[in-house]
């Protein structure tokens, strides 16, 4: 289960970090962010989904998704807690933007496990040199 959210620069959420219970209730303002709260779990879904980039295109390009734009922020941070007894302990992102195109600058995936055992590839883009390693 997730426990806690920290989110940077989406939509009107400039900088918010929520601790989640088993029955979470959004009260607040018209125009407080309870639906870009809302919002962030279908970007999420398509992330998963690797149907990101038609999401972002399909809701107007990534200025839309930066705390009031690329002028003000050019990036998207999320940091997600997950309860102790679940496999993944942590999940990181970050999301980069020059305001007409982005990139996934950082993305982190942590385990509770320790005896897990983990296939890690390290990819260098710029020379398409794959590195295999566990971890």
């Amino acid at each position: 289960m997730l426990k806690n959210i920290k989110i940077k620069n989406f939509k009107s959420i400039k900088d918010q970090d929520i601790d989640l219970k088993n029955l979470n209730v959004l009260i607040g303002q018209n125009g407080a962010g309870k639906s870009n709260f809302i919002s962030l779990f279908k970007f999420l879904e398509r992330l998963v989904e690797q149907q990101l980039s038609g999401y972002i295109i399909d809701s107007g390009g990534i200025n839309n998704f930066l705390f009031n734009g690329f002028e003000i922020s050019d990036f998207i941070g999320l940091d997600l807690a997950f309860e102790p007894e679940a496999p993944i302990s942590n999940y990181s992102l970050k999301i980069k933007s020059n305001g007409e195109d982005y990139r996934i600058a950082n993305e982190v995936l942590g385990f509770n496990d320790a005896d897990l055992t983990i296939e890690a590839i390290k990819l260098d883009i710029a020379g398409n040199k794959r590195e295999d390693r566990k971890s």
